[in-house]
């Protein structure tokens, strides 16, 4: 103890013994070769029958390795953390600066099939396209989970149209499921106001990759986009969205990892379909910070319904 603070922990235990409480702390003390060690004291009073303290009763224990492996851990977690950190930077610089020249070389690529081309130089050309922005993709997924684990995504509170939203959205895959013989629909409550206030880029991203995920699984049938009123108070509305496919399906045992990064539910999923497993990750992140839950019912060989 400094000399203060040796004075104010006498006074502190002279009141608790004045009172009859008993007392227990962990306080820091030197030994005589100028080394520091940690104490656990413990001083208990002892009653008569008649109420009165007759005498008291304390225990000391020496407690510095514990306090020693308290803080080694305190600090491998602290290392750690900033270990996340870092990697999280990285990778939102490295995916940053890497999209940068992709999307000079799709553009650069547009304008080239855009020009008088042997159709085998288009072909060529549409590969480096298709495979460029398959590569766009993946960096914007990563950057996606590097904001979002870096706590550095913000959400927006704008005025959007919902029904057009999910139709922007169908549009873009209407050529995916047309070439897959698939049928795609929208469904939106006539409950729901057709302007409502939120973050469209976050929900146009959720149900991009949602869909994206029902076409990739489904080789026959349909994928059917819904959204209805959950719950309203006052002029804030929950809203309950789900997209259906009639795809593959999942296993039962397999449904509770598919929300996690890098994981597909098996792993001929990506030899077979493509895809880092990112989509779903990312999907159940962006609903958790628009205060909603993202949860899957599906059937093997019957499709999914995914509902946020």
């Amino acid at each position: 103890f400094e000399e203060d603070d040796e004075a104010d922990a006498r006074r502190q235990f002279q009141r608790f013994l004045e009172a009859g409480h008993g007392l227990s702390q962990e306080i820091e003390q030197t030994r005589d070769d100028g080394q520091s060690y940690w104490l656990s004291i413990g001083v208990t009073p002892v009653f008569s029958e008649e109420g009165d303290i007759t005498r008291w009763v304390g225990i000391a224990n020496d407690v510095t390795k514990r306090r020693e492996a308290q803080r080694a851990l305190e600090q491998a977690k602290e290392a750690a953390e900033a270990a996340s950190r870092a990697k999280g930077e990285f990778l939102a610089n490295v995916s940053h600066e890497i999209r940068t020249p992709m999307n000079v070389i799709i553009g650069m690529t547009e304008l080239t099939l855009g020009t008088r081309l042997t159709p085998e130089q288009r072909e060529y050309l549409a590969a480096v396209k298709n495979s460029a922005e398959a590569l766009l993709r993946l960096l914007n997924d990563v950057l996606d989970l590097s904001k979002i684990e870096a706590g550095k995504l913000h959400i927006e509170t704008v005025p959007f149209s919902l029904p057009e939203l999910i139709q922007e959205v169908l549009k873009l895959w209407e050529p995916g499921a047309r070439q897959k013989g698939l049928h795609t629909s929208s469904q939106v409550s006539g409950e729901l106001a057709p302007i409502v206030v939120g973050d469209p880029v976050r929900l146009r991203q959720i149900l991009f990759n949602l869909i994206d995920n029902a076409i990739k699984f489904t080789e026959q049938g349909q994928v059917t986009v819904t959204a209805a009123l959950d719950s309203r108070t006052g002029d804030e509305v929950r809203v309950h969205f789900a997209v259906r496919d009639t795809g593959i399906g999942i296993p039962e045992h397999k449904l509770a990892s598919i929300f996690e990064a890098f994981s597909q539910a098996d792993s001929s999923t990506s030899r077979r379909y493509g895809g880092t497993g990112l989509g779903l990750t990312i999907s159940a992140q962006l609903v958790a910070l628009l205060n909603g839950r993202l949860w899957v019912e599906s059937e093997v060989g019957a499709g999914s319904v995914f509902h946020f």
